[in-house]
């Protein structure tokens, strides 16, 4: 037995009874069961009026290991302004595999809110799996983890959740303090599904009151599991590349809102937004910007409209501004989608593309309705929507070819589009952006550093990867530091895509055909560094070192490369 205090950043590692976790900056996260990952995480959270998430401070962290138990104590605060909400949190694990989240948290002073609460989240290998769900009245019911993407609530008025995470294996979460619900977070790009206190469907921001105290507890247990053996671990990832055409290589497009005057890149399209929500608005990428920069590639624009009943007038005045400055957009995509604004796009933009969805995130996408007159659909994603920990953002990833099925579920056969996308969270319809901390990563943050590191070139990379295998047609970046890194992939557009699989999910890869044979990308999604195999048609080429966020190129010449069409 081992007892101490920690630093409170410290990652620390856990188990209770066959169930492995960790610890860090005040909550649990990658519960582990006999090789399989039964929760993602345990978290008490704290959101404000407009839904940011303010830094906590974790402080007095105690605890006492055992080999398949643990005790472990801290507090923490976040500081609003004028008031600061403090809580006691006490995390128990026994040897039974139970584990026990209980939080007790109090205002000094009263404090507008969104959510304050206790989360727990199941991670996306979820998805399909039995579940029991008992109700908030004592009522049970059957269901299992939505595969699709469920654009609302799936489940309320929660007290317990019981899944199958192994055959015959289950695990059962209680949730004390309050009435809880759950949401499908592959929404925003979220791998998880999070179950959350205080019902959406209720009035928000509420009111904690000066001295209020909240108490919650979520009680995490393996329940009808006998012991099984651990799945084995993959030492090193594996690309597998076939011979087989799944599609081609989508055109890699770059935002024009954060260029500097001498960038000098040439993407496959310029992405403009011209927006007119507000009366009187000035353009966030002005014409004279958008005339200079389409004499290197095709412009497609976004238009933002107040309603649809200026549509008419707007589109004009724009397709007349654009034809005086020599500009035809390849494409127009105007917002909201409506049946008026897209015949009006169609009838000022008779040479281009007409396009629309959502200037947000997939969530508003999956909720809304949309004509049926579009040559493409478009949405966002963003991967720091509720936290921003360089795990989370990585796993994000993972989430991608569920919002694609759901996507291709709900509108066959339509072409799509996706982004700009960037860490950064460079829209925002929640409302105020919060203040940067000094190079901490933040939930909902305007600028995320990681968008000008390695680390974001990787994450970019893994984005491409998924989106194109998943057949889209543009993907746009607003980084100009990972559109750079991915340039020349911009002018392989149109290429034969290959079906590329990894082994797990470390490793991104794409491969396309090229006319000396076959070029692969590999991008390393973690911070250490990896060997990958890369096998072709089942036969190993060659080991590949890629360094921690690293990328790496390989051209397989065309005698080792038939593709079978």
């Amino acid at each position: 037995m081992t007892e101490e205090t920690k630093r409170a950043g410290d990652a620390i590692a856990l188990r209770a009874g066959p169930l492995e976790v960790m610890f860090q900056d005040g909550a649990l996260h990658t519960f582990v069961a006999f090789g399989v990952e039964v929760w993602r995480g345990v978290m008490f959270l704290h959101r404000d009026a407009t839904w940011r998430t303010p830094a906590v401070a974790v402080r007095d962290l105690r605890v006492t290991a055992r080999e398949a138990s643990f005790h472990l104590t801290f507090d923490a605060r976040c500081a609003m302004s004028g008031a600061t909400l403090a809580w006691h949190a006490v995390v128990e694990g026994d040897t039974s595999g139970s584990i026990r989240f209980a939080v007790e948290a109090q205002p000094d002073a009263d404090v507008p809110t969104n959510r304050t609460g206790l989360c727990v989240l199941h991670p996306l290998s979820a998805a399909g799996s039995r579940l029991e769900i008992e109700h908030a009245d004592g009522r049970l019911s059957h269901s299992t983890f939505p595969t699709l993407i469920s654009p609302w609530q799936p489940f309320t008025q929660i007290r317990a959740l019981r899944h199958e995470f192994l055959q015959g294996c289950w695990a059962r979460c209680r949730l004390d303090g309050d009435v809880f619900e759950m949401e499908d977070q592959r929404n925003f790009s979220d791998a998880s599904y999070k179950t959350y206190s205080r019902s959406n469907l209720m009035p928000r921001p509420y009111r904690l009151a000066a001295g209020e105290r909240i108490r919650q507890s979520a009680t995490l247990t393996l329940e009808a599991c006998e012991p099984v053996r651990a799945r084995p671990r993959t030492p090193d990832p594996c690309v597998e590349i076939t011979r087989t055409r799944i599609g081609r290589l989508p055109r890699i497009g770059l935002s024009l809102a954060r260029l500097t005057a001498g960038c000098a890149a040439r993407p496959g399209l310029w992405h403009a937004s011209i927006d007119r929500i507000a009366a009187g608005a000035e353009s966030r990428d002005d014409v004279q910007e958008i005339q200079r920069r389409a004499a290197v590639a095709g412009v497609a624009i976004e238009l933002l409209l107040a309603d649809d009943r200026e549509a008419a007038q707007e589109c004009r005045n724009l397709s007349e501004r654009l034809s005086s400055a020599g500009v035809t957009p390849e494409s127009i995509a105007v917002f909201p989608t409506t049946r008026r604004s897209v015949s009006a796009a169609r009838a000022a933009f008779t040479r281009s593309l007409v396009g629309g969805g959502t200037p947000w995130f997939f969530t508003d996408l999956n909720r809304a309705t949309l004509p049926a007159e579009l040559d493409f659909i478009t949405f966002r994603t963003c991967p720091i929507v509720h936290v921003a920990d360089d795990r989370s953002v990585m796993q994000t990833l993972s989430t991608l070819p569920s919002i694609i099925a759901t996507l291709r579920e709900r509108h066959p056969g339509v072409a799509f589009r996706v982004g700009p996308a960037s860490i950064s969270m460079n829209v925002n319809p929640f409302g105020a952006w919060p203040e940067a901390t000094g190079g901490t990563p933040l939930a909902m943050a305007r600028d995320d550093p990681r968008d000008h590191e390695s680390f974001g070139v990787a994450w970019g990379m893994g984005y491409l990867a998924r989106l194109a295998s998943g057949g889209a047609d543009v993907v746009s970046f607003a980084s100009p530091t990972v559109f750079t890194a991915l340039a020349s992939l911009a002018q392989r557009a149109g290429a034969g895509l290959l079906d590329a699989t990894v082994s797990d999910d470390t490793i991104a890869a794409l491969a396309f055909e090229t006319p000396r044979g076959i070029e692969a990308w590999m991008a390393n999604l973690t911070d250490r560094p990896a060997r990958a195999t890369l096998r072709i048609a089942g036969e190993n080429r060659r080991t590949l070192a890629v360094a921690p966020y690293g990328l790496a190129r390989v051209d397989v010449s065309a005698a080792d490369s038939r593709v079978d069409r």
